[in-house]
């Protein structure tokens, strides 16, 4: 999820006006240094959660994240979800980071193989990141091998697949046919 830097101003704003931020800081840079000590992790993160800073719906995930990360058990010993997924979406890293969400219960068995799987064969085309395979599949002359790759993978079902195909053959000559194949996202 990207975060919008004036949203979060104008929920931080009014804590720091009122001197309620963790370790009394003023910027963003103050704050990310004072937080990143893990003896202030549970003091940053009631502050982010009561100034609406992590979305409700990953509240429980950031507090099993925070557990690990108070026992330095992180991947790469990262301090909050920007650095852990820059240091997982760096190459070389994905087996520590997939048993890193097996342990923590982010992901399931299931989608651990299916991405050891593709860290061995890569995806359609060889890509080997989720840039390098957005870029590929975007291209509406891949669109038929992402959608097949896709389907092998189990990532969408036949069904699902064979109304995609029939709608990308319907916009052969649409103004659609340049919004490529979001599978990936």
């Amino acid at each position: 999820q990207i975060v919008d830097a004036e949203d979060v101003y104008k929920k931080v704003a009014p804590y720091i006006a009122n001197g309620e931020t963790p370790g009394k800081c003023k910027t963003k840079e103050s704050c990310d240094t004072y937080c990143q000590n893990n003896d202030h992790i549970d003091e940053c993160f009631a502050f982010a959660e009561k100034a609406g800073l992590i979305p409700k719906d990953e509240l429980e995930g950031a507090r099993k994240a925070i557990e690990f990360m108070k026992r330095g058990e992180s991947p790469g010993g990262c301090k909050n979800k920007e650095q852990c997924i820059q240091y997982c979406e760096s190459e070389g890293h994905m087996d520590e980071c997939l048993d890193f969400g097996l342990k923590a219960g982010f992901i399931k068995e299931e989608e651990a193989q299916m991405a050891r799987k593709f860290m061995k064969s890569g995806g359609p085309g060889g890509c080997k990141s989720r840039d390098t395979c957005e870029s590929f599949c975007n291209a509406p002359a891949n669109q038929t091998t992402c959608m097949e790759f896709a389907v092998e993978a189990g990532m969408i079902a036949p069904e699902d697949a064979e109304f995609f195909k029939q709608n990308m053959a319907q916009n052969q000559g649409g103004q659609n046919q340049d919004e490529g194949f979001g599978g990936f996202d």
